[in-house]
């Protein structure tokens, strides 16, 4: 009996031992979420929440046709993450490419590239700590949708560690956030992302909207309305004539040099030759997949004519898309036996292998 009780006692005291170990450490891990700061600095158009306050560094930057100066905001957490949020202002941007926003948040994307990935990837070469399983790479996860403050999410792997990073533009200046760490502790990373909020410059006409990126929505939003494939292949469509001019239900003429529906042709555009576009080199480094859809003309002259995309890729695979269909070859849509000219809508799949 007596060994029992002592049994008893001692498993009481490790039980208790245990729960205030859980305790102290619960308190500590609310101690230090309660910790946290929220980074504001003068002169910049960005808050942050982070475990401290961090360095600032004055940087400058080129790359291809950007020049850019900014600042590096870095700290190290508790738990061995990194937090580090990149403000680049850049000192040549041409309007052409600052309402290109697809091909602005590429640039930057590549820069943020160079200032990761190649320097760490050399630093695990030169020290012998790279094998052919190592990743050291930015990874393409999608795109947030704000059409006034595009911006993009990558995933991040460092060797043995991982983690996020996020871009986000606002006229001429960029801003690069990431967080990593050995362990892939994902809740630290993602209360710093989530917290990225960007100020927009006030402007004349009133002021300036507050925008919090969130989550990104994926890197294949489709615009509803639009169907698959539409328009390609042999079959008759409904014959329906849509009628112009006014009156008072008079039947009017065929505009036959109009641009018709595949519903409304007599005999849809066959495609002969549809040639593939090729992967970018920049799209292959950030594991860019997915689908581009684009809508054109297949004019009664058997030209290729009006092209617009109804949902796109980033890093050049949109344009890739674009001069691949600007290739086609096809026979011209009928209506009542003439030629005529016709909308469709096609697909071009980019899969790495």
């Amino acid at each position: 009996m007596k060994s029992l009780t002592f049994n008893f006692r001692i498993a009481l005291s490790v039980l208790l031992c245990c729960v205030a170990l859980a305790t102290v450490a619960r308190a500590q891990e609310e101690k230090a979420a309660l910790s946290w700061v929220k980074v504001a600095p003068p002169n910049e158009a960005f808050t942050v929440l982070m475990p401290q306050k961090p360095s600032a560094v004055a940087e400058k930057r080129k790359h291809r046709m950007l020049s850019l100066t900014g600042k590096r905001y870095s700290v190290r957490g508790s738990d061995d993450t990194i937090y580090t949020v990149w403000s680049f202002k850049s000192e040549n941007l041409s309007v052409g490419l600052r309402s290109d926003t697809a091909s602005y948040l590429d640039l930057c994307a590549e820069l943020a590239w160079e200032m990761i990935i190649e320097p760490e990837r050399a630093k695990a070469v030169h020290e012998s700590r790279i094998t052919p399983e190592t990743r050291y790479a930015l990874t393409y996860e999608g795109e947030y949708q704000s059409p006034t403050h595009p911006g993009r999410s990558y995933r991040l792997n460092l060797g043995t560690q991982s983690g996020t990073l996020i871009i986000h533009a606002v006229e001429t200046r960029f801003y690069i956030a990431a967080a990593w760490n050995p362990d892939r502790i994902i809740g630290e990373m993602e209360k710093f992302i989530d917290s990225f909020t960007v100020h927009p410059p006030m402007r004349a006409e009133g002021k300036g909207t507050t925008y919090r990126p969130g989550r990104a929505s994926g890197s294949n939003e489709r615009t509803s309305g639009v169907g698959t494939g539409e328009g390609i292949g042999s079959g008759r469509g409904s014959g329906n004539d849509i009628i112009s001019g006014g009156g008072s239900g008079e039947a009017k003429e065929t505009d036959y040099n109009r641009t018709f529906t595949v519903r409304e042709v007599t005999k849809k555009a066959q495609i002969l030759a549809k040639p593939e576009p090729s992967y970018t080199e920049w799209a292959r480094k950030f594991g860019v997949t997915g689908t581009v859809r684009i809508r054109l003309i297949l004019r009664a002259s058997g030209e290729v004519g009006d092209i617009g995309h109804v949902n796109k890729l980033p890093h050049g695979l949109t344009q890739q898309a674009i001069e691949a269909a600007r290739r086609i070859s096809f026979t011209p849509a009928e209506k009542d036996g003439r030629k005529v000219s016709q909308y469709v809508t096609i697909e071009y799949n980019f899969n790495i292998y």
